[in-house]
């Protein structure tokens, strides 16, 4: 039989910032499924809602209130965290719930979404191609 990944000694607990980070990263999967039109039934648009609400309401937890002048650095991790970031995420969460609800999305909101999560996307240091074979094999 052929392993894959770490072995359990090599691998440690995760953090709630690794589980927040490790969300933030479905909830740009997703979104991206959801603009590219692939088939989401009733359970994937709830995960998508329940996503996007648990990615805005924990992001205050890491990131807290920054004016716009003021930047900081997250406790122990090397992204650096911003107030754009911050408001970005939150706008992310928004759009995603928006779309999981079928609200209308023309070009140029379309065009926003990507480019908000192509910001996100780069100041996390995730790239999310989506393959469309491999997105209808999950679940």
């Amino acid at each position: 039989m052929v392993l894959l990944g770490s072995s359990s000694g090599q691998s440690g607990k995760m953090t709630p910032y690794d589980i927040f980070i490790a969300r933030l990263k479905l909830l740009i999967i997703m979104t991206r499924a959801e603009l590219k039109s692939f088939p989401q039934g009733k359970y994937r648009k709830e995960a998508l809602i329940c996503n996007a609400e648990y990615v805005a309401r924990d992001s205050m937890n890491w990131f807290g209130k920054f004016s716009a002048s003021h930047s900081e650095h997250c406790h122990n991790h090397e992204i650096y965290i911003d107030y754009f970031l911050y408001q970005r995420i939150n706008l992310l969460a928004l759009m995603a719930n928006a779309l999981a609800e079928a609200f209308p999305v023309g070009t140029f909101r379309t065009k926003a979404i990507e480019d908000n999560i192509d910001y996100i996307c780069k100041k996390i240091g995730f790239e999310s191609p989506i393959n469309p074979l491999q997105f209808l094999k999950v679940a």
